[in-house]
């Protein structure tokens, strides 16, 4: 899912919220870190981070 929503940033820019035909609030930058947390977990369970 996060490569889905970091391709799609890459592709058509960062919203607030995105669903299936349906964005809001352009260029909203801090939904590009609300998803660290997320990732931080992740690849903390993975392994890949540390600290």
């Amino acid at each position: 899912m996060l490569d889905e929503l970091l391709t799609d940033f890459e592709e058509n820019g960062i919203c607030e919220c995105i669903n299936e035909n349906y964005r809001k609030l352009p260029q909203f930058v801090v939904s590009a870190v609300n998803v660290r947390g997320a990732l931080r977990r992740i690849l903390l369970a993975e392994g890949g981070l540390t600290c």
